[in-house]
């Protein structure tokens, strides 16, 4: 946990037009706290990576934002509003791992989500009811079975998601917002936002009062993506927020799934690209809990892998071909049955990969 003074600094920071959350991170690894950031000279500003001189400037005169910044603070406190850093328990550890995640996340809700089984639902706000029937029923049978399902709040399929979720009430649903906490947006969900602050929880990086702006969306969707193990995208024309979404999940290392719909729907255009790319198809929930039963997420094996020596990446290499015995392995690697054995039980112990009689069989997807 930080202290109040430093969380008015580090949204002080944020305020000066240049610093968003990768440059913010950046100072933060250089100087140890915004406090001290927001008392350093222009010269040693002009030190770090990627800081111009008109960012140097505008921090410099940062401390003019420190008023403004106790308000926001306190508007958060008097509505009942979390307010997350990296250092708070409650943060998603999962959103801490994309390089561009908030520095400052205000959230409002009774849940406590179970962000290792959470999944990103998104689609066209003009959704036919065609998307709005499959979104309410996967969102409904993945809660069911306890999983998370997050959205954005839109009109469209993103309503129909958190209504599916909160139907099925054993997993929940999170909102993710392009605006403050405080603001009701879009106004006809206003029913669905107090149902999600009593059943679920909802997110957003901008402070109490921020109305929604255009530019804010494309930055939310990224933290809609970043949340969960992978994001489902329903009916979505080829150039939408829902296609940000699913680019923001691939540059995320994130599971990528689409719905097919009507060949002659338009709003079938952006699933079916994804298919075409190498999106997972789904037709119901089950095939996206079949994905995780005995294997990891593209980010658990990333983060598994980084783990493991160098040397034994060609067996990773080999094995997500095929199973294959410790004499077969030896032969397509190249390594001595000593040293082979050795990289095969780390593996093992990171559960990696698994014995099935005298095989070795990959345990996770393809990377």
């Amino acid at each position: 946990m930080i202290t109040t003074e430093e969380l008015v600094a580090r949204i002080a920071l944020l305020a000066v037009d240049g610093v968003g959350p990768i440059r913010c991170k950046r100072l933060l690894s250089v100087f140890g706290d915004a406090q001290t950031i927001l008392r350093t000279p222009y010269a040693e500003l002009r030190q770090v990576e990627d800081i111009g001189e008109q960012t140097a400037l505008a921090i410099v005169g940062a401390h003019t934002q420190l008023a403004e910044a106790e308000k926001i603070v306190a508007k958060a406190e008097a509505a009942g509003f979390a307010v997350w850093t990296f250092e708070h328990p409650d943060y998603p550890a999962v959103l801490s791992e994309i390089p561009d995640s908030p520095i400052v996340l205000y959230a409002n809700g009774a849940l406590k989500p179970d962000w290792g089984k959470s999944i990103a639902i998104v689609g066209s706000r003009l959704a036919t009811e065609y998307g709005k029937k499959v979104a309410y029923q996967l969102a409904n049978d993945l809660s069911a079975n306890g999983w998370t399902v997050v959205s954005g709040l839109a009109i469209g399929v993103d309503g129909a998601v958190h209504k599916g979720a909160l139907a099925g009430m054993v997993g929940s649903t999170v909102a993710v917002l392009g605006c403050g906490l405080d603001v009701v947006y879009p106004p006809q969900h206003r029913e669905l936002m107090a149902e999600i602050e009593t059943h679920g929880l909802i997110l957003s990086e901008y402070p109490p009062g921020i109305q929604p702006d255009a530019r804010f969306f494309p930055q939310r969707n990224r933290i809609i993506s970043g949340l969960t193990l992978g994001t489902v995208v329903v009916e979505a024309r080829e150039k939408s927020g829902a296609l940000l979404t699913a680019d923001s999940a691939l540059d995320q290392n994130r599971d990528l799934y689409a719905v097919p719909g009507m060949l002659t729907s338009p709003l079938s255009r952006g699933p079916h690209r994804l298919i075409q790319k190498g999106a997972k198809l789904v037709t119901c929930a089950d095939d996206i809990i079949a994905e995780y039963h005995g294997k990891f997420s593209k980010r658990e094996i990333a983060a598994q892998t980084a783990t493991i020596a160098p040397e034994a990446l060609p067996i990773m290499e080999v094995l997500q071909k095929s199973p294959l015995s410790a004499d077969q392995l030896a032969d397509q690697t190249g390594m001595a049955i000593g040293q082979l054995l050795a990289h095969l039980t780390d593996m093992q112990l990171k559960g990696l990969i698994i014995t099935v009689g005298s095989e070795f069989h990959w345990n996770g997807g393809k990377l």
